[in-house]
């Protein structure tokens, strides 16, 4: 069983090696999960039918990390010693009312993935499975009293 890390190291880095090794990070993780496959995957070419994944993913992650541009960026999450634990592309926007940040996509290897971030959920009795969903039922048994437990993601 691997160990969830407890800290891990975040940066922005749309460097030429950075922008490679999350490219590959990404294409390895995201590619495991065909599900996740939706209109946006297939307008943007990253999968032909809607149900499989290109089999260059990684290196069209590449060309497209590559050239992030001005407006868009790149986050990484590393462990403590210096593996790449997860990936986020984000693009800053900017209207006449509102600065703001779009979340584009992110990965997150499996073995670090956890909800103990969801801590306090956890201990109001959120299931897990309510939380991937946004929306958690407190109580352990059905039919028990229930409190919504939202997960919100918050303003940049």
């Amino acid at each position: 069983m691997t160990r969830i890390a407890s800290t891990l190291r975040l940066d922005w880095d749309k460097s030429e090696a950075t922008a490679r090794e999350a490219a590959a990070f990404a294409g390895r993780i995201i590619g495991l999960h065909a599900p996740y496959i939706s209109h946006g995957e297939i307008q943007t070419g990253l999968s032909d039918d809607g149900k499989t994944w290109v089999p260059d993913l990684a290196a069209r992650y590449e060309a497209d990390f590559l050239d992030l541009g001005e407006d868009r960026d790149l986050l990484t999450a590393r462990l403590a010693d210096g593996t790449l634990a997860g990936i986020a592309i984000v693009a800053w926007e900017e209207t006449p009312r509102r600065k703001f940040a779009v979340l584009e996509d992110m990965a997150v290897d499996p073995d670090q993935r956890a909800w103990h971030w969801r801590g306090p959920a956890r201990s109001r009795g959120c299931t897990r499975e309510g939380a991937r969903r946004g929306l958690a039922v407190s109580g352990k048994r059905q039919g028990k009293s229930a409190r919504p437990c939202l997960l919100r993601t918050a303003r940049v």
